[in-house]
């Protein structure tokens, strides 16, 4: 297998993921709390809506009803925000401590961007960015799979 790390030390190379790794679980879990929060007061402002009576013609209810799914799926979506922000924090602490299953965490943590970004380049919001975070997943996944030496950090002593 090719070593993409060549001879940069292992150990600098996993403070530097685990660093990255708190920055976006920190950045995913204020994401998170604000689709939820934003999820919650669409899906509630759809209800009072639709209760009230106001939309009275197909228009206004087809419109109430896009604007009730819209909220129930942010919140779907600041709830996976949530929970791959914490995983993503438990990964950068294991990280830190070197616990055996921290590798294997950020492999997991890895995927789970990976899929977010593909997904985001499925549903139409390509950039360049998103191409460029869809490459460093991937490629970050694969070295904490397959690099050998960043195996045996993890391996107890």
């Amino acid at each position: 297998m090719p070593n993409l790390l060549g001879n940069m030390d292992r150990a600098q190379f996993v403070k530097i993921i685990a660093i990255l790794l708190i920055i976006l679980g920190v950045l995913q879990l204020f994401a998170g709390a604000a689709a939820l929060l934003g999820g919650g007061l669409l899906g509630a402002t759809a209800g009072a809506v639709a209760v009230s009576g106001v939309a009275t013609t197909s228009e206004g209810a087809a419109a109430t009803a896009a604007a009730g799914a819209t909220g129930g799926l942010l919140v779907i979506y600041g709830a996976v925000l949530l929970f791959v922000g914490i995983l993503s924090l438990i990964a950068a602490i294991a990280l830190f401590r070197r616990f055996a299953w921290a590798r294997m965490a950020t492999f997991v943590v890895m995927i789970l961007g990976f899929a977010g970004q593909l997904l985001g380049l499925l549903t139409g919001g390509f950039s360049l960015l998103t191409v460029l975070y869809a490459v460093i997943y991937i490629v970050g996944a694969y070295i904490f799979f397959s690099d050998e030496p960043l195996k045996n950090l993890f391996k107890p002593a």
